[in-house]
């Protein structure tokens, strides 16, 4: 009864944002939690739509070459990925950091108890996420190869796989909670291992329709390689494919697993969760303080601010990490970029650096900190005019942050960028500047949007940083900035050399910056303490 009340109560958690409406304290309207259900089925069905064509195109080649244990091999292990994907990202938060286990742990409610509710939740996320992968390549399996033993390898995957995602989420969450308990700021690994997870996720969704094709072509050259040398892939796929005794093998290997990682979780949940972190205390020395003024004390916050929530680094400064990725890849890359960018061009070849510049600015535009740091003062925003300071210096901090998160990557793009285009010293030294100048544009334009739409009485700031007019209209404001001030070159290149439009764009852009950091600077502070 317990364990059935609190999986409900995790459930009803995870779907609250649907069920719950925050900001007016009720339920949403029948109509309304319909409707997001609706489209989040619809959601569903396009993603199992996509591995549906995929499983299409290939699964009869497979099956009439003798290799059908393969086709299962290849979604299983999609599938796998998929639910560690989909799981890897609450199950941490689920199991060892949600906000109500003191509470919990202080009733009479068996530690197993609510362990079971927890790890039941992670399970039947799992099943979700892989099971649509599932269920789309055993439809497209069953229609184009119509091999009927296949079913029962269906009910064999649709338990061993959620069982492995479930293994494998709950061992890194273990992982990730004891690393987590001796480290102090969490938000640092929390945003590297999700850019980890997220590239890797990007890096086989691009490489898996060639991988899959070659596999296909090669289907007899890699199926007897993976009998001979991974003879556990062989089992995998051909207990997907129905056979009787691999499926035994796989049931209970899924299951030997389940049951050490459920008494694993069980031994050490009360242990985690009920200790408290054991960081390295710091000792007191007396020593000589140094003062700061009143804007860098101003700037430390925001950037203490920045670091101190992962939401707000992955969704306002990921430039930051792609800019320096883009840089390096220009530099280990770049002569096939510009053939590239040449055999498209033809002898509008001046376009190149112009080109260049425009895609950095656009990456650059991604990130929105001026605008969305004064939304997320929130309730709190009367600390910061409480204190003896101007609300300009305030709004210039924003901006300081803005500019050291995005303009130090955008320079080091932009020279990568530089140093591969070949043209003359001076265009080199044009593309640094413009992009450079673009980042101190979009700061101060991104901060006038960050004041007219602030939206202050927030309950959680991931809608506030995600589903805001102010983070939609950054968005597609700095991309149109970047278009706006790069696209006009188009109609220009035969006729004008690429330094001098650059210098132009450059000599516009410096202006529009001074005339708008002068605005702010004169209408800024009212707008700030008029909200």
């Amino acid at each position: 009864m317990m364990f059935r009340i609190l999986l409900k109560k995790q459930f009803y958690e995870i779907f609250r944002s649907y069920l719950y409406d925050a900001r007016r304290n009720k339920a949403k309207p029948k109509s309304s939690i319909i409707g997001m259900f609706i489209l989040f089925g619809v959601v569903l069905v396009f993603f199992a739509g996509t591995f549906f064509t995929m499983g299409a195109g290939i699964c009869r080649p497979l099956y009439d070459a003798g290799f059908g244990w393969l086709y299962f091999c290849i979604f299983g292990g999609i599938a796998l990925f998929f639910g560690m994907i989909g799981s890897a990202f609450s199950t941490y938060n689920m199991l060892y950091v949600a906000k109500d286990n003191e509470l919990l742990l202080s009733m009479p409610i068996p530690v197993r108890t609510i362990a079971a509710s927890r790890a039941a939740c992670v399970y039947l996320l799992g099943l979700i996420y892989s099971g649509v992968i599932v269920v789309a390549a055993y439809a497209a399996y069953l229609i184009f190869a119509g091999d009927p033993r296949a079913i029962a390898g269906f009910f064999v995957f649709i338990l061993v796989i959620p069982a492995v995602v479930f293994t494998l989420s709950c061992l890194l969450g273990w992982v990730i909670a004891k690393i987590g308990a001796r480290i102090k700021n969490k938000s640092i690994i929390t945003v590297i291992a999700s850019v980890a997870l997220i590239a890797g996720y990007y890096f086989i969704y691009f490489k898996a329709q060639s991988l899959v094709s070659a596999l296909v072509e090669n289907a007899a050259q890699y199926g007897e390689k993976i009998r001979g040398s991974a003879y556990a892939l062989y089992v995998f796929g051909a207990a997907g494919a129905g056979e009787l005794v691999p499926a035994l093998i796989c049931v209970a290997v899924a299951a030997a697993l389940f049951a050490l990682v459920w008494l694993l979780l069980k031994s050490t949940f009360f242990g985690i969760t009920g200790s408290s972190a054991s960081v390295k205390k710091t000792v007191y020395r007396e020593k000589r303080m140094k003062s700061a003024g009143a804007g860098s004390a101003l700037f430390v916050k925001e950037l203490k601010r920045f670091l101190a929530s992962p939401m707000y680094m992955l969704n306002c400064g990921l430039a930051a990490l792609f800019l320096p990725a883009a840089g390096a890849l220009l530099l280990w890359r770049g002569n096939f970029v510009i053939s590239a960018i040449s055999d498209t061009a033809g002898r509008f070849s001046g376009l190149i650096a112009v080109m260049l510049c425009a895609v950095i600015c656009m990456i650059a535009s991604t990130n929105s900190i001026s605008a969305m740091s004064v939304s997320l003062e929130g309730k709190n925003i009367w600390i910061v005019r409480s204190v003896p300071v101007g609300a300009f210096d305030v709004l210039r901090a924003k901006i300081r942050l803005h500019l050291l998160i995005t303009g130090v990557p955008a320079l080091f793009c932009t020279v990568c960028a530089a140093v591969i285009v070949d043209g003359a010293v001076y265009v080199k030294i044009l593309m640094v500047v413009f992009c450079v100048l673009f980042v101190c544009l979009d700061a101060i334009v991104k901060m006038f949007i960050g004041l007219r739409f602030a939206e202050l009485g927030w309950t959680s700031e991931a809608v506030i940083i995600k589903q805001s007019r102010c983070s939609l209209i950054c968005l597609f404001g700095g991309w149109g900035l970047a278009a706006a001030v790069a696209l006009p070159y188009l109609p220009l290149c035969l006729f004008v050399d690429p330094g001098v439009y650059l210098g132009v764009i450059c000599a516009l852009m410096s202006a529009g910056a001074a005339v708008l950091y002068s605005a702010l600077k004169k209408h800024g502070p009212a707008m700030f303490e008029a909200l």
